[in-house]
């Protein structure tokens, strides 16, 4: 016989920070992680459903690099064309055609006033100054960087550095110290540089199973002998960490007051999943405006939220294979998409009916848009042999766009609206128009509850939201059913 106790328990999920597990069984993760956590970003009190891109502007080819500085996106493109799409006028200039066969991901830095880059031969420079693109002379470069007032970049085994101030002269001369200069990595190893990046004062310098820290530019040390780096576009430097994918993972090397650390697996929530996207073509970006990693993997998209140590899903149906963030967030393929947090959709076009005509600046959903869906699914939860669920529910908070929020705890889901309250303005004639106007209130939060009597044998939650808002509470009342 089961009997029930006289007083309900409540299960409340507030700490999401968990982020997402595909590693373990639904029971065997924190109750902070998640099955799926999609879409999702975090923000001050709970994740947040990502923004939308709106396209803004057409290319005829393919964006394979790009940097980003002030309000000019500097573009390398498959068929070897150079340029500059200026952000503010909406404008693009080619500024020239790249004659080196691309036979790595090309990779470019500012040098002021330069935009130097390689595609696997000799190192360019884009001079900004007098709009001008030329090739150098230096050794064939696989990555590249600036540090010490020089350009840096890996060519085969060895690291070389530009004359002081002249990306152009790559040029050893013997007693001067300020001329080209170049180091060995792992001499007689047989094995190239797949990356460089800063670490601090120094350089840490990637084979495939290698780690060196160049020191200064005086001595040369093995690191590590078991990490490495897939290739040029798979670490990221936060100065005093660095980030990095190789062939057996995601990890970190740590400046840890004196001690250089080669940190263990980070990616051991999501380890499979993640091996299943590594192969030559992987990136990682930085993003400000995320506040994350985003892993851009063969198949599918990861971020990595770098402050909390957790991962989450990035989904869009858009073609977008490169990131760039200086502050703005911007997404280029065929086309450049502009991030915009308060969107509630990503867009394929800038044109509607006949092509010719620009969808309005208002948000209106015209053509072709897709909703964005944020999905959470959390663990599996166990109180008794039998649980009765009496009311579960959900606080969101930032509400910016209507939409609709899905629930589901046990056997039923809720669907609830967001709506403004009202659709009508001053003598409720005047309908409000379908451009997100905000008059007579969207409500900021909503708090919900939903009475349902259900038994179940397992308690968790499964929550959609279509809008932009925080997630900063679910919970489920229920009634542990003993034998």
């Amino acid at each position: 016989m089961r009997t029930a106790k006289t007083r309900y328990r409540r299960l409340a999920l507030t700490d999401f920070t968990g982020g997402l597990n595909t590693e373990r069984s639904d029971f065997d993760i924190a109750d902070n992680e998640f099955k799926v956590f999609q879409n999702l970003i975090y923000k001050s009190g709970g994740p947040r459903t990502r923004g939308g891109f709106q396209i803004e502007y057409g290319f005829l080819n393919t964006v394979l690099s790009a940097l980003k500085r002030d309000n000019l996106i500097y573009i390398i493109f498959d068929n070897g064309d150079f340029g500059v799409y200026d952000t503010q006028a909406k404008t693009y200039t080619s500024k020239g055609t790249i004659t080196d066969p691309i036979t790595i991901i090309p990779k470019l830095v500012w040098f002021d006033p330069a935009v130097v880059f390689t595609v696997g031969g000799s190192v360019w420079v884009y001079d900004t100054s007098t709009e001008t693109l030329t090739k150098t002379s230096s050794p064939a470069a696989k990555d590249l960087l600036v540090k010490y007032g020089r350009v840096v970049i890996a060519s085969g085994d060895e690291v070389w550095f530009s004359r002081v101030g002249d990306a152009t002269d790559w040029t050893p001369v013997s007693g001067d110290d300020s001329s080209a200069q170049y180091f060995q990595i792992g001499y007689k190893e047989g094995k190239n540089i797949t990356a460089i990046n800063h670490f601090l004062d120094d350089l840490l310098v990637f084979k495939e199973d290698r780690i060196y820290q160049l020191v200064g530019m005086s001595s040369v040390q093995l690191l590590n002998s078991k990490r490495g780096a897939i290739n040029n576009n798979s670490t990221i430097s936060l100065m005093s960490d660095v980030y990095a994918i190789d062939k057996n993972g995601f990890y970190s090397v740590v400046k840890d007051r004196f001690i250089d650390v080669v940190a263990g697996d980070l990616d051991l929530k999501v380890k499979r999943f993640l091996k299943d996207n590594i192969d030559t073509s992987l990136r990682v970006f930085y993003s400000q405006t995320l506040r994350s990693f985003i892993i851009k993997g063969f198949r599918e998209t990861l971020l990595y939220f770098y402050e909390y140590g957790s991962f989450g899903t990035f989904k869009t149906e858009l073609p977008i294979d490169v990131f760039v963030d200086d502050g703005t967030l911007y997404g280029l393929k065929d086309n450049i998409y502009l991030y915009k947090e308060d969107i509630p959709y990503d867009s394929f076009s800038g044109y509607i009916y006949d092509a010719s005509q620009e969808i309005a600046s208002a948000n209106e959903n015209i053509y072709q848009v897709r909703r964005i869906y944020s999905i959470l699914k959390s663990k599996k939860f166990t109180a008794g042999l039998k649980d009765t669920i009496v009311r579960f529910g959900f606080g969101i908070k930032d509400i910016k766009q209507e939409g609709n929020i899905s629930i589901t705890a046990g056997k039923k889901t809720a669907n609830v609206s967001i709506q403004t309250s009202s659709e009508y303005i001053y003598d409720a004639q005047n309908q409000i128009a379908d451009s997100n106007s905000y008059i007579f209130g969207m409500s900021d939060t909503i708090n919900k509850h939903i009475h349902s009597t259900q038994v179940v044998d397992e308690l968790g939650f499964y929550v959609s939201l279509n809008t932009p808002a925080t997630i900063y509470k679910l919970f489920i009342d229920y009634i542990p059913m003993e034998a």
